[in-house]
């Protein structure tokens, strides 16, 4: 009789939907558990305290710079494969010229570190400008990082160049 009787009932699936369902998380726990043993972490340096001094010190340095002053490159001056001029003026916020100080810049190649530059400006002839004769590899994106020191204080100029 319990055969008629349950033939018209519909199955119990509930209990196996819950065994699923435990299955499955327990499935993705053994899997994160295993994942998280055998990757490398490769943020991690051996010289993690070092670099991060480091890094502190060049925030420490930007934010000791003088917001007040203006470095600007002579972009028409410089040509690919000739001698050129590499003129950086700088300004206060005012526009007149600041006089003296020693300018120095990195002129690195992205594409070619044996064409990189590291150069000490000379004063030049226009007031508030320092410059000096480069020659400049082939065509190409140029990063100019230079910084003016001027009476204990400094400015700092980071630019890409296009140089034709």
């Amino acid at each position: 009789m319990n055969d008629q009787q349950n033939s018209g009932k519909k199955p119990v699936l509930w209990p196996y939907f819950i065994a699923a369902v435990a299955l499955g998380g327990i499935s993705l726990n053994v899997a994160l558990v295993f994942i998280a043993t055998n990757d490398r972490d490769d943020l991690v340096r051996r010289d993690y305290y070092e670099a991060g001094l480091r890094y502190q010190q060049e925030i420490d340095r930007k934010s000791a710079l003088r917001t007040d002053w203006r470095l600007a490159v002579d972009e028409g001056s410089l040509n690919a494969g000739a001698e050129s001029v590499l003129r950086i003026c700088a300004t206060d916020t005012t526009g007149k010229a600041l006089q003296g100080g020693k300018v120095s810049a990195v002129l690195v190649r992205p594409d070619n570190a044996d064409l990189d530059l590291d150069l000490q400006l000379m004063v030049g002839d226009t007031p508030g400008c320092h410059e000096i004769p480069v020659t400049l590899g082939p065509t190409g994106v140029w990063k100019l990082d230079a910084e003016l020191l001027l009476d204990g204080d400094a400015a700092a100029l980071e630019k890409r160049l296009w140089v034709q």
